[in-house]
């Protein structure tokens, strides 16, 4: 349920989930994340909700006990100027993006992490530091086949020096450098004990 503000306030969403406003929104989100944890019991989802800096964004917020961590889409580097007839055009743009970094921490009252889900160009490593907008994550999205919108292998959106600087760097923590026991907690993995055994079957000879 991504992006459901779009351009911004009521009326402004691109995707059906948003189209009819914050409050219908809202009540799809709570909908899902109920059926999905109290019918079906799947209590290991991230929830991450997509939002802007616009005035209303709060308006679109499911709420703290519906949402783990906030995210923003970063797609900066399109440009509508008027020397080239308010048609989009793409110029390189590594903002770190820090005034939607702190409006967004701010609207949930520092209780969240913030991730960027998306960019079309990552941040240099100065610009975050610059801007003290240290998001949790960043996706650079993939290439799309044209020019415009291979955010990877156009050096307009990333450029390789930029990338390697940053993932090489200690803000950024790459898989390998992630702790064996991640997903143990140093500790054997828990075993529900109501779970029912299945019965060992043995191959046919």
């Amino acid at each position: 349920l991504h992006e459901a503000e779009g351009g911004g306030g009521e009326t402004g969403s691109w995707f059906w989930w948003g189209k009819s406003g914050s409050k219908a929104y809202k009540d799809i989100w709570k909908l899902t994340y109920k059926t999905l944890t109290e019918t079906y019991g799947l209590n290991n989802i991230i929830w991450e909700w997509n939002g802007y800096d616009y005035a209303t964004s709060g308006d679109w917020y499911p709420g703290d006990e519906y949402v783990d961590l906030v995210a923003y889409d970063k797609y900066s580097c399109t440009k509508y100027l008027a020397e080239n007839n308010w048609q989009p055009s793409v110029q390189h743009d590594d903002t770190a993006a820090g005034s939607t970094f702190w409006s967004l921490v701010n609207l949930t009252d520092k209780s969240k992490m913030v991730a960027m889900a998306e960019c079309d160009c990552i941040s240099t490593l100065s610009n975050i530091e610059t801007e003290h907008a240290n998001w949790l994550y960043f996706c650079p999205w993939y290439d799309g086949g044209s020019d415009n919108i291979n955010f990877l292998s156009n050096p307009v959106f990333n450029k390789k020096e930029d990338l390697k600087e940053m993932y090489t760097s200690d803000y950024c923590i790459s898989l390998d450098e992630l702790p064996k026991d991640l997903y143990s907690n140093g500790s054997a993995p828990v075993v529900n004990p109501t779970a029912t055994a299945k019965p060992t079957v043995s191959p046919s000879a």
